[in-house]
Order: structure tokens, then C-alpha cells, then sequence
């Protein structure tokens, strides 16, 4: 499958990923689990942090946010 929103499946990916893992996850290992280089996610995942879907822990571990 094509993707048409490419930003929008990177997103959901990430998403996917922090709900089913239950528990704080780096930002590397979100990474490796959704196929992308740390680069490539790192701005998706700002994104979805700010608007609470996945929130930051203080030693910069995320986990599932309010609006999850």
C-alpha cells in the first residue's frame, strides 16, 4: 500500500506503538520499532507530544498522553 499521508502514518505509527507498549519508551527505540531513523521521527513525535497525545517523562521517556 501507497501511503497518501505519509506524516499522518508516521504519526499513527508512533502512536500504535506508545499505546501497545504500556510503558515510558525512548525516543530511539520508538525509532527502531516503527522502521525509522531517530531523524526522521523526532519532529512527529514534538508534534504529538504538544498537542497530548503522548507526553515526556523527565528523563525523556515517552508515554501515552491525556488525549490518547
Amino acid at each position: 500500500m501507497t501511503a497518501a499521508a505519509p506524516a499522518l502514518e508516521k504519526g499513527l505509527l508512533i502512536l500504535e506503538y506508545i499505546l501497545a507498549v504500556n510503558e515510558p519508551v525512548t525516543l530511539s527505540t520508538i525509532a527502531a520499532a516503527v522502521g525509522h531513523k531517530v531523524s526522521e521521527i523526532q519532529r512527529m513525535v514534538e508534534y504529538l507530544a504538544k498537542d497530548g497525545f503522548i507526553t515526556k517523562n523527565a528523563s525523556g521517556a515517552y508515554t501515552r498522553g491525556a488525549r490518547a
